[in-house]
């Protein structure tokens, strides 16, 4: 399972870099991928159990908020 969040009229790549870097200090390891790094990558395993995926999604939304 491969999702991405692409930023690219959203502050670019300064901004994705942000928002993973962000992550990161919150427990949660995503890449960037696209052109430029534009896109956030989450790549979680395909037997994730529903609270580990929403605990990852809620770093996700809290990294977002943290950068806007």
């Amino acid at each position: 399972m491969i999702w991405g969040i692409d930023v690219k009229n959203f502050g670019g790549n300064v901004f994705a870099k942000k928002v993973t870097k962000r992550c990161f200090e919150l427990g949660l390891i995503i890449e960037l991928a696209g052109r430029n790094d534009t896109v956030i990558k989450i790549l979680p395993p395909l037997v994730i159990d529903v609270a580990t995926l929403e605990r990852g999604c809620s770093i996700i939304k809290q990294a977002f908020h943290d950068c806007i």
